[in-house]
């Protein structure tokens, strides 16, 4: 099995075996808990609404998890399409989108494919969002790759990633 192969199977698995906490996680707070995600989504409308000024914009959220994100950009009203690599991740997407009145239903579209995915079209989306998700590449050209080839011109590209530091001080399972 190659090395690529090999990670994307290792990340698949952490993501199915964790993912309900994983979210839970990521958008609460306990005193114990950050909610990293939570705090990265609202940087992420503030900036899009810095820029766009409430113009609705198409947007791209590169592994989009359970699909928060991409439902709270809906509800603010973009178009949004979502995708991950996890099933078990597009799966909670999907469950997620149900639970959403019918008008913003047709707003948001959750897809299972990863950064290599290639029936994206060129010049495609005004915003791409990769939120913490590099650190589980095996190449973090082929985001960029992506990125520049479905961004609209003068689209924008929003990345965040955890500095690797964090790990070494945190007391939680990541």
């Amino acid at each position: 099995m190659s090395n690529k192969k090999f990670k994307k199977n290792k990340v698949n698995k952490f993501f199915s075996d964790n993912s309900n906490l994983w979210i839970l996680n990521g958008y609460n707070s306990d005193g114990y808990n950050y909610p990293v995600a939570a705090k990265r989504l609202n940087i992420v409308k503030k900036v899009i609404k810095k820029i766009f000024k409430n113009k609705k914009t198409k947007i791209l959220d590169i592994g989009c998890g359970g699909g928060q994100v991409s439902i709270e950009l809906a509800k603010a009203g973009h178009i949004v399409s979502g995708i991950d690599q996890s099933d078990v991740m597009i799966e909670t997407s999907i469950k997620n989108r149900k639970k959403l009145e019918a008008k913003l239903k047709k707003n948001v579209n959750f897809y299972q494919g990863d950064v290599d995915t290639n029936h994206l079209k060129n010049d495609e989306f005004d915003v791409c969002i990769a939120l913490g998700l590099i650190g589980y590449l095996e190449k973090e050209e082929n985001l960029f790759k992506l990125a520049k080839k479905i961004l609209k011109p003068n689209g924008i590209f929003i990345v965040s990633t955890r500095n690797k530091l964090f790990n070494m001080q945190s007391l939680s399972f990541r």
